[in-house]
């Protein structure tokens, strides 16, 4: 995930740092930094911030683009 990809994900679902930290387990200042390009984050860092996203519906795409993934209900059975 690039910087650019977090903002637009956070965008997309309308979340501002803080709702991001609160959903990734991470701190508003740490994605802050992340989307400035201030520092590398750290591995574990990405993936709580992808998983957040994922929670959410969202995918990345290597290319750079973000977008919604295919929902499926859960916890329904086929009759």
């Amino acid at each position: 995930m690039t910087p650019e990809q977090c903002r637009t994900a956070r965008r997309i679902l309308g979340w501002d740092e803080w709702a991001l930290a609160q959903r990734s387990g991470r701190s508003a200042q740490t994605i802050k930094n992340f989307e400035a390009g201030r520092h590398k984050p750290h591995l574990g860092t990405v993936q709580s911030l992808r998983s957040a996203f994922a929670r959410a519906g969202l995918l990345f795409a290597e290319g750079g683009a973000v977008s919604y993934a295919a929902r499926t209900p859960t916890g329904s059975h086929a009759s």
